[in-house]
């Protein structure tokens, strides 16, 4: 067997784990410019190297076996070796004391972490930071692959089981309604009042429109579905419908925009941002001190536990 892994190539484990995520070898093919025969030979290839069946191959696609699904594991766990790897050489090369990809949903972005992130680069101003927004299911997904060392995101979500995960900051939903609409004179509501009226959902795929399906099994009759927050507040600040949204997304438009933000009684609508990381102990300095900084409760007593 060792011999076996000794011919191991690494551009047919890169093109393996994308025939995994993609399932399908001719869209792995186009993600890497190479042709789908090619792929194809190179997926046989590393079965017979192996000699184990890594593929379930249908007419409507190819999906992992057993042993397939534990080398997808093992290469994204090379690959965010080789990533680190990559960074740190980086950083000796150009001078830097290190670098942080880091990954947030907009609610975390807002309320939390571009504060946090100002007053670690002040303590800290030889680490670069690299910050994106995604939606919750992006963040973890970049963590898992390797792309960002940690994340930042609101269940509910998948969350692959190889990853870390700690709790954050808390995250209060919000009822958002014009400042003219018959209800923006209450004080706090409930989901099913707020469904009573022409209501802006958000983009399907991201963690809140799951846990609003989650907590309305009859579902959500939705009169406009958009993909972005800052669309959804407009919407209602023009008379069209109310939504729900983070209460850092709301607040600080109510003047400009002419909208209220109204707390709901909903047990789900206080909800908690969680952080996430492939492997804490693994990580490099830099990425490793934003860690333990953003485990810091308000008032830095410590590390949130876990």
């Amino acid at each position: 067997m060792q011999a076996h892994l000794d011919h191991l190539n690494l551009l047919s484990l890169r093109l393996f784990l994308a025939v995994v995520d993609l399932g399908s070898i001719a869209e792995a093919g186009r993600q890497h410019f190479i042709a789908p025969t090619a792929v194809t030979k190179r997926m046989q290839e590393l079965e017979d190297e192996l000699a184990v069946q890594l593929l379930y191959r249908t007419p409507k696609g190819v999906s992992p076996t057993p042993a397939g699904l534990a080398l997808a594991r093992h290469v994204r766990n090379m690959s965010s070796l080789a990533e680190r790897m990559r960074t740190e050489m980086t950083e000796y090369a150009e001078g830097a004391r290190g670098h942080v990809r880091l990954i947030a949903n907009a609610s975390a972005l807002i309320e939390y972490l571009v504060e946090e992130v100002a007053d670690f680069m002040t303590a800290h101003p030889g680490i670069h930071i690299d910050l994106h927004e995604a939606r919750s299911d992006q963040v973890v997904r970049a963590v898992r692959d390797g792309n960002a060392d940690m994340g930042i995101y609101a269940p509910p979500v998948t969350v692959a089981p190889e990853l870390e995960v700690y709790p954050y900051r808390d995250d209060r939903l919000v009822a958002v309604v014009p400042a003219h609409h018959l209800l923006a004179g209450r004080s706090s509501m409930t989901f099913a009042e707020l469904q009573k009226h022409l209501f802006i959902g958000g983009n399907s795929g991201s963690s809140l429109a799951a846990l609003l399906l989650q907590e309305s099994p009859g579902g959500v009759a939705h009169s406009f579905r958009v993909d972005s927050n800052d669309v959804a507040r407009w919407m209602v600040s023009k008379g069209l419908g109310v939504s729900i949204l983070p209460e850092g997304l709301v607040t600080p438009h109510e003047a400009s925009l002419g909208i209220r933000a109204i707390p709901l009684t909903d047990a789900w609508a206080r909800r908690k941002l969680m952080l996430c990381v492939r492997d804490s102990q693994g990580l490099t300095a830099a990425p490793r001190a934003m860690l333990q900084a953003l485990r810091e409760p308000p008032g830095g007593s410590g590390p949130a536990s876990a």
